[in-house]
């Protein structure tokens, strides 16, 4: 099993179309799903109509970038423990603003996440990705792999 290390313009991509693509809104709901738009609700949706909408998509983002930086932290981890060699480890969060990219295609997303997906796994067969994230990163693969055949 070879597991490769990618670069933080990936992820920026990634984070770019789950954010901005002309299909963000159906990504976004693989990674903010029912339970952040209901508890964001419960918290804040007795507030002003417009300070809720601010809050709201302000939250969204956070979680879809925090997600993503986790995936992007997983997939190292997968390579340190894949390619250790004794010396010092060090796992960079991705820079801010990284999500000022170029979003990808549904077909590109499909392939990258793909890629990700098999990388996250070491030859012991350890997941480097908690089970809910896993979760999110399978629901946004089929999501993708849906919209590929819908724009064909």
């Amino acid at each position: 099993m070879s597991v490769m290390e990618i670069e933080p313009a990936v992820f920026g991509r990634i984070a770019a179309t789950l954010l901005a693509s002309h299909h963000a809104d159906q990504y976004a709901r693989c990674v903010f799903d029912h339970h952040e738009d209901t508890s964001i609700r419960a918290l804040w949706g007795s507030s002003d109509p417009g300070e809720f909408a601010q809050r709201y998509d302000k939250a969204k983002q956070s979680m879809i970038l925090n997600w993503v930086n986790r995936l992007s932290l997983a997939n190292q981890m997968a390579v340190v423990l894949n390619y250790y060699d004794g010396d010092e480890i060090a796992l960079r969060h991705l820079p801010d603003g990284i999500e000022h990219a170029m979003p990808y295609t549904a077909s590109e997303l499909y392939e990258t996440l793909n890629s990700i997906q098999y990388n996250l796994y070491t030859n012991a067969g350890r997941c480097m990705f908690s089970h809910e994230d896993m979760d999110r990163l399978t629901r946004l693969i089929g999501t993708a792999a849906h919209l590929i055949i819908e724009e064909r």
